[in-house]
């Protein structure tokens, strides 16, 4: 596919490189490796995903990748930056103070529990305070039934205002991936299935008991809609095959539809075939048997 030229792999060249990411604002993490390719010494630079995104130079200048440089980020694109790193915050605070709350409404369901089941022992020797003992209990069951309807009501209430704000639901994200998960099972089990995805039809989803509070009707058609889409790159992948082999290893044909596809580029020149045939490799990309791409 290409040449490796190999690069300067001294102290100094990755001290140059470790000083770059640490003066960006704030700092980025890098993991820098020597490889040898046939003893050709590399650098492989890992740079894994910033939890304190995003980053700017020295100077200040939040800049991205566009093509083959470097270009200055739009106000509106740094906002909306900014945005989604808030909105992370905010949802795993509301996801912790969720998990608080049950915490605290399961260690007083547990603690009336407990309270039941002593006042039921002590029933057992006093048949006289039989009455007051039954009132009692009926009284704590009220409370418990009240704590379960408000922690019902919250629940409910949860749900729907995240769904009226249109805000993004960790909760309801997980369980919409969790039964994407569970179709792509239940779809490659299914011969039939398959094949409707492969020939570029849909399918139909009716619950199948996999129903549950967090997820609405349009949840769940979303579910289905990612697994569908999950199965079909992958079958359409399947139908890739790749090769790479020197000019006189190939046939005139993968010859003549390699020169086709080089002239419909317009990536023409004097000679073409001529200059195939000195070149070290040809790879050839097909799509169900048919060229598709090529690299020299």
């Amino acid at each position: 596919m290409g040449v490796v030229r190999g690069c300067d792999v001294s102290d100094s060249a990755i001290l140059q490189i470790t000083n770059k990411a640490v003066t960006c604002i704030p700092p980025v993490s890098i993991e820098i490796s020597i490889e040898n390719m046939g003893s050709v010494p590399i650098l492989t630079i890992t740079i894994p995903a910033s939890e304190t995104r995003p980053h700017c130079t020295a100077r200040g200048v939040y800049s991205r990748r566009d093509g083959s440089r470097n270009r200055p980020l739009h106000p509106s694109e740094l906002l909306g930056i900014f945005l989604d790193r808030e909105a992370r915050t905010f949802a795993q605070r509301f996801e912790a103070a969720a998990d608080r709350i049950t915490d605290d409404i399961s260690n007083l369901e547990s603690s009336l529990d407990d309270s039941i089941k002593n006042m039921a022992n002590q029933l057992g020797w006093a048949e006289s305070q039989l009455d007051d003992s039954e009132s009692n209990i009926s009284t704590i069951l009220s409370m418990v039934n009240r704590i379960d309807d408000a922690t019902d009501n919250l629940n409910l209430r949860m749900r729907r205002l995240f769904q009226q704000d249109r805000r993004d639901d960790p909760v309801r994200e997980r369980e919409t991936g969790r039964l994407a998960e569970r179709l792509v099972k239940s779809i490659d089990g299914r011969e039939d299935l398959l094949e409707i995805i492969r020939s570029g039809g849909s399918l139909e989803y009716r619950g199948g008991g996999h129903n549950n509070d967090e997820l609405t009707a349009e949840d769940e058609q979303t579910a289905l809609r990612q697994a569908t889409e999950f199965v079909r790159r992958r079958e359409d992948r399947k139908k890739y095959t790749v090769a790479c082999k020197a000019p006189s290893k190939c046939k005139a044909e993968e010859l003549d539809d390699f020169c086709a596809i080089v002239t419909a580029s317009g990536d023409v020149g004097d000679g073409l075939k001529a200059r195939l045939n000195e070149a070290y490799r040809l790879g050839f990309i097909r799509y169900e048997g048919v060229i598709v791409a090529r690299q020299r």
